[in-house]
Parts: structure tokens; sequence; C-alpha cells
């Protein structure tokens, strides 16, 4: 047999003990929740704008987030010293010494 969840036996940290104890604060609940004024149509979309700005916000920043781990667009590294990228450019394809 299964051993019992840690604290099952602890009567503070049961939720319900009877089926009429739910009841009660299914019950209590609903009140509570039937009780709050209904939203406008304004409220609604003005909520629904946020919405969509947060989750636009979100999106930025993951696009951002991600951008170091992306291919280079470049093929080479640039070089600071001319003077090696001129020599570079006279050399001989095929010449070791360049």
């Amino acid at each position: 047999m299964p051993a019992p969840l840690y604290g099952a036996d602890d009567a503070r940290r049961c939720s319900g003990n009877s089926v009429s104890e739910v009841l009660d604060k299914f019950r209590k609940n609903y009140d509570l929740i039937m009780s709050l004024p209904q939203e406008t149509k304004e409220e609604k979309e003005f909520r629904h704008c946020i919405w969509l700005a947060e989750k636009e916000e979100r999106e930025r920043i993951y696009q951002t987030s991600i951008r170091p781990f992306r291919k280079a667009t470049y093929r080479r590294w640039i070089s600071l010293c001319r003077a090696k990228q001129n020599r570079r450019k006279n050399c001989h394809p095929n010449s070791i010494a360049c």
C-alpha cells in the first residue's frame, strides 16, 4: 500500500473534511464572484489592449534574446591592419610566404 502524502494526517492542512464543508466553501466563493459588477465593453477592450501590448513586448524581448545565437551575416573577420590586407591582395594565391 502506498504511503500517504506528506502532511495528509495533519488536520490543519486539510481543506475540507466533509461534503457539506466543501459545498459551503464553494457556495461562498460563488456568491462572491456573482456579487462583482459586470465588466463593461470599454473595460474589456482596454484590458484586451493592455494584454496585446504586453504580448508584443514579450515577443520583442524573446526575439532580441536569441539574436546572438543566430548565424553571422559577414563571411570573414574585419581586419584592422590595412598593410596586411594590401599584402594579401597583392600576393599570389599559390605563394606560401603571404
